[in-house]
């Protein structure tokens, strides 16, 4: 018996690696001597470079760089056995930088995301994959883009500090010093996110508000943004502001279609592709997947919907546990999900569930196992 353990995290409580652990415990708990392989899930977000590095290989690198709010700080991403670089822009540009009462938009950029990206084509990188969950900024990438050499100007061509509130006096971009070996390198952008640049559902009026704007805010900075993004279309030759994925992590998709040869592609199947889900799928009996909560929007693009659309395609049963289901998880079942069994076996709240993750984490893999029984 074969058994594919590919959850991603139940936020909060426990990491991939650690349902991977817990998962792999039960099914030795239950069967003769399994066939076990884990493979950590992650869809673009905090945990991914680490994920693909724990299922393909490489070495963990880190660098200086600076935080959202220009502070010291250090970044880690994986480098790939050939050569390509794997990081999340979290590491350098992430919300959980900048504590709740720190947090201000209109001072906040992605420069540290810019270093990042710079310190993997020091390295030698020329593939870059860069994931854009948990973004703690709203600039467009105009911070980034300074990292690479690009100088945003106003009305008297004097240089502006590469935040938000610049945008207001931006007049012009100068490109010609971007570093030259950007042209050079490939940036993937992983991201399921749709969202365009600016507008109701841009980045600002969609995210805006759990990054610190106030809701009598969102107008005058989306604005700002629609400024930005004039300017930076002049400069580079480029439509980019309704492009489905712009508005991505505070509008750093754009910037990166911007002022790199980023593309924008779907992140759990990036994931999988880098972690060669498929040939592990090769002689399984089942897969298990898994993530916190389980609901409507789990069917699009989330690691679950990722992992169980692939096992249907190889006609594999695919299992999940789930910390919790919400409403419309059982569209799953249409994603190649075969069953969803919760982890919580009894009425509590969620600081106890969360507090006695592992327990009830593995008390459901072994329910499940013994439910499922022998398979061929």
């Amino acid at each position: 018996m074969k058994i594919v353990i590919a959850p991603d995290s139940f936020k909060g409580s426990l990491s991939a690696f650690d349902v991977c652990r817990i998962v792999s415990k039960a099914a030795r708990q239950v069967y003769h001597e399994p066939e076990i392989v884990e493979i950590p899930m992650a869809d673009g977000g905090e945990g991914t470079a680490e994920c693909i590095r724990k299922a393909a290989g490489g070495s963990q690198v880190s660098c200086r760089v600076r935080d959202p709010l220009g502070r010291p700080a250090e970044a880690r991403y994986t480098i790939l056995p050939d050569g390509s670089a794997v990081m999340e822009m979290a590491q350098a540009s992430g919300l959980t930088m900048v504590k709740p009462g720190e947090r201000d938009v209109f001072s906040s950029s992605t420069f540290g995301t810019g270093e990042m990206i710079l310190d993997a084509v020091d390295r030698g990188c020329r593939k870059i994959f860069i994931g854009l969950g948990g973004s703690g900024t709203s600039d467009g990438g105009m911070g980034m883009a300074a990292a690479l050499g690009v100088k945003f100007l106003d009305d008297k061509n004097e240089e502006l500090d590469p935040v938000p509130a610049s945008m207001d006096k931006l007049v012009s971009a100068d490109i010609s010093s971007i570093d030259s070996r950007i042209s050079e390198t490939e940036i993937v952008v992983m991201s399921d996110v749709t969202n365009p640049l600016t507008g109701p559902s841009g980045a600002v009026f969609t995210y805006g508000l759990q990054k610190g704007l106030r809701e009598d805010e969102l107008k005058k900075a989306d604005e700002m943004m629609a400024r930005y993004c004039a300017v930076v279309e002049d400069a580079v030759g480029k439509n980019i502001s309704d492009i489905p994925g712009a508005g991505a992590a505070g509008g750093l998709g754009a910037g990166l279609l911007a002022f790199t040869n980023g593309t924008i592609e779907k992140g759990i199947d990036t994931a999988l592709d880098l972690a060669d889900f498929d040939s592990a799928l090769s002689g399984a009996t089942m897969v298990v997947t898994g993530e916190g909560m389980m609901d409507f929007q789990s069917a699009f693009g989330k690691a679950a919907c990722g992992v169980g659309m692939r096992c249907k395609a190889a006609g594999i049963p695919c299992f999940a546990l789930v910390g919790s289901m919400g409403k419309g998880a059982e569209e799953m079942f249409t994603r190649g999900i075969t069953s969803i069994m919760p982890v919580v076996d009894s009425v509590m709240n969620l600081d106890q569930a969360m507090e006695n993750a592992e327990d009830l984490c593995y008390s459901a893999a072994v329910r499940m196992f013994r439910f499922i029984g022998e398979r061929d």
